[in-house]
């Protein structure tokens, strides 16, 4: 079957406020093939502070389909960070992906560790973090009812439900810090056609070029220069040439 980008406007309850107002004049304007005024209206969400995967998903197929590459893979990536189990986004990802001139290595996870990264995507960061907590002081309240009850029957049961609650409990622990780890990673997105990477921040040698869409690891800060790095690749970089992925 021929491949075709899955674009579409969501008009579901996602936030009934959010969704029937903020973002109905874009959605009416993008169902109607008007993507550059779209585009526009979801863009001027952003800017004001407005943040959802949906708007950033929308403003990302209106991006693409008036050529903006590097705009979609920015907003599709920020998308996916607020949203990554979501197919459709990391499937139009690959698509604006495949449309770009630097090729990149996409990680993909199986057995044991694919398992491990759906199983996190499952919930969000404060999601894993108050399931951690509730299961800690489960694990609390049980090693503390061994000492105040007087049952030797109740108190094996209790004893034996201790490390039953403390083991998802630091488990969902580990998966909120993996989550976090993943959400607030330095990267960014090359903005402008071509951009080259120097040696250093006195623009001395030219190492290589990147080109729009393509993103890149965040090492160090210096003034308006960044360190970073692309494959097996790094270099000094002007921060004005890039937009950074975070999400607020």
């Amino acid at each position: 079957m021929k491949k075709q980008l899955f674009i579409f406007v969501f008009f579901f309850y996602y936030s009934t406020t959010f969704a029937t107002i903020q973002l109905r004049p874009a959605n009416e304007a993008y169902s109607k093939g008007q993507f550059d005024e779209a585009l526009a209206l979801y863009q001027q969400l952003a800017n004001e502070g407005q943040v959802s995967w949906v708007l950033y998903y929308n403003l990302a197929n209106a991006a693409f389909k008036t050529g903006n590459y590097a705009l979609a893979v920015l907003n599709y990536e920020r998308a996916a960070r607020l949203n990554p189990t979501h197919p459709d986004i990391r499937y139009n990802l690959s698509l604006v992906r495949n449309q770009l001139p630097d090729k990149q290595t996409v990680l993909t996870y199986t057995g044991v560790t694919g398992f491990l990264f759906y199983l996190r995507n499952l919930l969000t960061i404060d999601q894993w973090a108050w399931l951690s907590i509730m299961f800690l002081f489960m694990s609390f309240v049980s090693f503390l009812l061994t000492y105040l009850l007087h049952s030797f029957t109740l108190k094996k049961i209790l004893f034996v439900l201790v490390p039953f609650w403390f083991f998802p409990a630091i488990s969902s622990a580990l998966l909120a810090q993996w989550y976090y780890v993943d959400f607030y990673k330095n990267e960014a997105i090359v903005m402008n056609t071509e951009v080259p990477v120097f040696s250093s921040p006195d623009k001395s040698v030219v190492l290589f070029v990147l080109h729009y869409g393509t993103k890149i690891n965040i090492q160090k800060e210096k003034n308006e220069w960044l360190n970073i790095s692309f494959e097996d690749k790094s270099g000094w970089i002007e921060a004005t040439h890039l937009a950074r992925i975070s999400v607020p």
